[in-house]
């Protein structure tokens, strides 16, 4: 029961957040490329710290309309890991096949190393990287966010304190 509450509540999240993006008759005509191939990174860097990597997986024949969502991992901002999110990815990538996702580790706090903002500075540079990116990688400055717990914090917090493109 647990579980079946877990799919209906990841649906229910999904279809809001796909269900409120701009309509295509509001933006440019994407720039089709002619074959992409499906694309998956492990462990991709983004700083210096051995926590500062994510997974990458990119749908095959994606376009530059191609969004994204990133999964942030709970653990009372202390521990856990982006492995705890691959049974939400696999959900994910089966039910929105034409979605990216990047799984993320954040540096963890501890004594002497407070979260904030350090955390969030960390989603912050993952969005870099994606933004700096996006045309290498084909895919929208269109993000989403998925956490759990800790996770789902930082990734409300960012998404108020940090998403100049979407004042609300």
């Amino acid at each position: 029961m647990k579980n079946f509450k877990k799919v209906i509540f990841f649906t229910l999240f999904l279809t809001l957040f796909f269900g409120c993006s701009k309509d295509s008759a509001d933006t440019e005509a994407p720039v089709e490329p002619e074959v992409v191939e499906a694309y998956e990174a492990l462990n991709v860097a983004y700083g210096s710290d051995t926590n500062q990597v994510f997974d990458i997986y990119l749908p095959k024949n994606r376009t530059t309309s191609t969004k994204t969502l990133i999964l942030v991992h709970g653990g009372s901002w202390v521990s856990g890991d982006k492995a705890d999110m691959n049974v939400i990815k696999a959900f994910l990538a089966a039910l929105h096949p034409d979605v990216g996702i990047i799984n993320m580790n954040y540096k963890l706090a501890g004594l002497g190393n407070p979260p904030f903002p350090m955390q969030t500075d960390d989603i912050s540079a993952v969005v870099e990287y994606l933004s700096e990116n996006k045309s290498s990688l084909i895919i929208s400055d269109d993000i989403g966010f998925i956490g759990v717990s800790a996770g789902a914090h930082l990734a409300l917090l960012w998404s108020y304190a940090y998403d100049v493109d979407n004042p609300s």
